[in-house]
């Protein structure tokens, strides 16, 4: 589960607008929130006052189109990866997939990575070689 700290808590407490370095959460008065906290006792997560949970969206198509890419094109899985998971992390609208994008970001990397060890031991391989003269 996330949370997403609403714009209206951002608007009234001091300490996210940096006026103070100490505080506290103000209250909200929404009955949603009174609802998921009752739920507590069952095992699910309180939420503190002042903050709202957020229903996650759907994973982003360029999420998985990030993973499928980074294997065979890796400069373009790493930039589809970093998109989708500024896409997946946006504070006002969060979706699931965050997992996905990593995903695409770590092949990526490992693939660019590999592709230049490759090359150092060919160019090891060729500068070791012996020059034959004809």
């Amino acid at each position: 589960m996330k949370y997403v700290v609403t714009s209206e808590f951002y608007d009234r407490c001091e300490v996210c607008r940096g006026e103070a370095t100490v505080g506290r959460l103000p209250r909200q008065d929404n009955s949603e929130i009174d609802a998921v906290q009752s739920e507590g006792a069952g095992g699910d997560r309180v939420l503190p006052p002042g903050y709202t949970h957020v229903p996650l969206g759907p994973t982003p198509g360029i999420a998985v189109v990030a993973v499928i890419v980074a294997f065979f094109v890796p400069l373009l899985g790493l930039i589809l990866g970093y998109s989708a998971r500024t896409e997946v992390r946006n504070p006002n609208n969060p979706k699931e997939g965050d997992g996905l994008a990593t995903i695409a970001i770590v092949v990526g990397w490992i693939w660019i990575a590999l592709g230049i060890i490759w090359i150092l031991v060919i160019i090891g391989a060729a500068a070791a070689a012996p020059n034959y003269e004809y």
